[in-house]
């Protein structure tokens, strides 16, 4: 160790100005200053010489700044071994590090997100999020499934990958978005698929992503699903989510499942616009409709609707009603009704409810809801959308027949064959009756009267009987009546004519006279019923006395129109 310094007398000190003396006590040595090199005065600076030994450098610069309270010296280095500067710093990007100025500055600056504060005196910079809080350093998720961990934990690079995943409705219990880590370092957003339900869910937690059939649905361009919009590319009369149902003694317009009508779980149906004909529009159905029958305390009872009243129409005589939704007159609503008539385009001015027995024609409807006001649908427009069938006692009350394969939303019933009631529409014995009303009408061993609707309004009928069982007398007109009124003589077809088989006659021959269905000469105010003449171009009616007891077979069809669409 060497020491350098003035020699303790007074001398001049401008003559030591060269490097060969130094007016400041100073040492030299192979290493460091610590803490009990404290025999040197205040000042003394400290240089590490050529021979250093690691970690010291040859060239460091050090110097004796106090002794503390325990003597104690303390030095600090002024400058780094081989000239190199006091203080560097080394960064992310690597070499070369960073240096002071030459005023032993160093810039600490913050990037994107990070602050860097301290305001001297004070020896503390501190770096922080721009904003506060902590940095993030693990990810807390939802659900985790090994090898995945809950929290996440960055990987050794500080990275966390995140991505998006569509799983199984009810992959994650009650979460239809949620997050979910599958492996170490990594977590995905799973959202999950939709699946049917039953109507009004307990909470939102089956929702999902779905698609939807173009043939029901539209969906615009900015993801807005609309039914109304594809239900008026279908037909009138279209309907979607609805059934009907009956159970003694109600009879219910329902969901397509049965279930409650609601907003939630509406029914759809297509109808005319009553304003501007050729365009349609599409209502929602949010509340089941209802009538009690017959079997219980009767909503229909009073209503004919075209049957005679006081007469039963029963089993197996069915009546076929039609099931409609009838728009009012601001095209703003609809409402259900039933009806006789099959092939209803516009309503009649003659609707009943159930405060208000009025039905009484066979172009009649009824509505099932008691708050309406009729008048605002009447002569609107109307669409057909299911049918079943009653039957009718004596005192015009009416019960529901069970719905059979023809029945229900969507089904008509053409072709249905149904049976002819008696002492229908005028009849006075079975089916027939007479002009003169003293006349003794024919009776059969056996009689079958049916008849099937078709679109369009017609009505077959198919009747035939065999072997007259009296003696028949009179001179009337004999007249067989009509399950509907006729809409006019214009809409008879297949007008031919039959003939009885005479049983007295060997082998069932056919003899006798041909007699041809006629249309009465008042047949515009009485159209129930049909009669005979002897010949195609002759007045001279069929008469019950033209019959003898024991005279044969008799079959006749043909068919009319009952009403006009």
């Amino acid at each position: 160790m060497v020491r350098f310094g003035i020699p303790g007398q007074n001398v001049n000190g401008l003559a030591y100005a060269d490097d060969r003396l130094s007016a400041v006590p100073m040492v030299q040595a192979p290493r460091r200053p610590t803490v009990t090199d404290k025999k040197y005065p205040m000042w003394c600076e400290w240089r590490v010489n050529k021979h250093a030994v690691a970690p010291a450098e040859e060239g460091e610069f050090w110097k004796l700044v106090r002794f503390e309270s325990n003597g104690d010296a303390t030095w600090v280095m002024l400058s780094g071994g081989d000239e190199d500067p006091l203080l560097t710093i080394e960064t992310d990007d690597g070499a070369p590090p960073v240096e002071a100025d030459i005023n032993g500055n160093v810039k600490v600056l913050g990037g994107a997100g990070i602050s860097v504060t301290g305001n001297g005196p004070g020896d503390t910079v501190t770096v922080s999020l721009t904003g506060g809080g902590a940095a993030i350093d693990q990810i807390d998720v939802d659900f985790n499934t090994a090898p995945g961990t809950d929290p996440v934990l960055p990987d050794a690079n500080g990275q966390i990958s995140v991505s998006g995943n569509v799983v199984a409705n009810g992959a994650n219990p009650n979460a239809p978005v949620a997050t979910h880590s599958r492996n170490a370092n990594e977590y995905q957003i799973d959202i999950q698929l939709a699946k049917a339900l039953a109507p009004t869910p307990i909470d939102f937690s089956p929702v999902g992503l779905s698609s939807y059939d173009n043939r029901y649905f539209n969906v615009s361009f900015t993801g807005f699903v609309g039914i109304e919009e594809r239900l008026l590319q279908e037909p009138i009369g279209t309907t979607l989510n609805l059934g009907m149902s009956y159970s003694s003694p109600t009879f219910t317009i329902h969901d397509s499942q049965g279930n409650t009508l609601s907003p939630t779980n509406p029914a759809w149906v297509v109808v005319r616009d009553p304003s501007s004909t050729g365009l349609k529009k599409v209502f929602s159905i949010t509340q089941n409709y209802s009538f009690d029958d017959a079997s219980g305390t009767s909503d229909i009872i009073g209503n004919t609707f075209g049957t005679t009243s006081g007469v039963a129409w029963s089993s197996p005589a069915e009546v076929p009603f039609w099931l409609y939704f009838v728009i009012n007159d601001s095209g703003t609503d609809v409402t259900p009704m039933i009806s006789r008539h099959f092939c209803a385009n516009i309503t009649t001015s003659n609707i009943g409810k159930p405060s208000s027995s009025i039905a009484d024609s066979q172009s009649s409807f009824w509505a099932l809801d008691d708050s309406i006001t009729e008048s605002n649908f009447e002569h609107n427009p109307c669409s057909r959308v299911g049918t079943f069938r009653m039957i009718k006692n004596s005192s015009d009350d009416w019960t529901v027949v069970q719905l059979s394969r023809n029945d229900g939303i969507g089904m008509t019933n053409f072709g249905s064959t149904l049976v002819m009631a008696a002492l229908q529409n005028g009849a006075v014995s079975t089916f027939y009756s007479s002009s003169n009303g003293g006349d003794t009408l024919p009776t059969f061993a056996n009689q079958g009267y049916g008849y099937y609707l078709t679109p369009g309004g017609y009505v077959h009928i198919d009747l035939s009987t065999t072997g007259v069982t009296n003696s028949p007398s009179g001179v009337g007109d004999l007249r067989i009546h009509l399950p509907y009124q006729a809409n006019g003589v214009s809409w008879f077809r297949n007008l031919g004519g039959f003939s009885f088989d005479d049983q007295s006659k060997s082998n069932g021959t056919v003899c006798g006279s041909v007699y041809f269905l006629t249309i009465p000469s008042n047949f515009f105010t009485i159209r129930s019923f049909v009669s005979f003449t002897t010949a195609s171009t002759s007045t001279t009616a069929l008469t019950p006395g033209d019959l003898a007891n024991g005279d044969g077979n008799f079959s006749y069809n043909f068919s009319y129109r009952a009403f006009e669409p």
